[in-house]
């Protein structure tokens, strides 16, 4: 509901180049000696962590496309080399941090119905909801997740 458009299609086909090139992969390995996390639609926080990676990595791989520019595919280099799709992944960030550590702390076997209630207070006030349209959708899914049974555990 909170994402900013086409930043994760952008930087997972950068993830998806680095994951399945031979040359990016081994030029990568060799400048970091990691490789770039690729999301998982099926665990949650996977977005996070592709985010945090391409941020962490994103010097590297600006050094690698300007050095192997040739063997770079030119589309991978623009939206490596756009400050704009870096910036919007830090923003994407900023927003989906607080959530994959909402939904860690949910996730606990020890969790109750009354500690969902605080985590969903604790998530309102963390998250940048700069908009009206982003906070009346944060609006809609709480008002989803919590029913007054929630409220009465408390």
């Amino acid at each position: 509901d909170l994402e900013i458009a086409t930043i994760k299609e952008q930087v997972v086909q950068v993830v998806k180049y680095f994951d399945n090139n031979h040359f990016a992969s081994a030029a990568l390995k060799s400048a970091c000696g990691q490789r770039l996390m690729m999301p998982q639609d099926v665990r949650w926080n996977t977005m996070c962590g592709c985010l945090e990676s391409y941020i962490k990595h994103w010097p590297t791989l600006m050094a690698i496309c300007e050095e192997h520019r040739n063997e770079i595919d030119k589309n991978i280099g623009n939206i490596i080399n756009n400050g704009g799709v870096k910036r919007n992944a830090e923003e994407l960030l900023q927003i989906l941090k607080p959530i994959a550590t909402s939904l860690d702390h949910i996730q606990k076997e020890t969790c109750s119905i009354a500690d969902a209630v605080e985590i969903w207070k604790k998530l309102e006030k963390e998250l940048p909801l700069t908009s009206f349209e982003m906070k009346r959708k944060f609006k809609k899914r709480t008002d989803q997740a919590l029913l007054p049974s929630h409220f009465l555990a408390i």
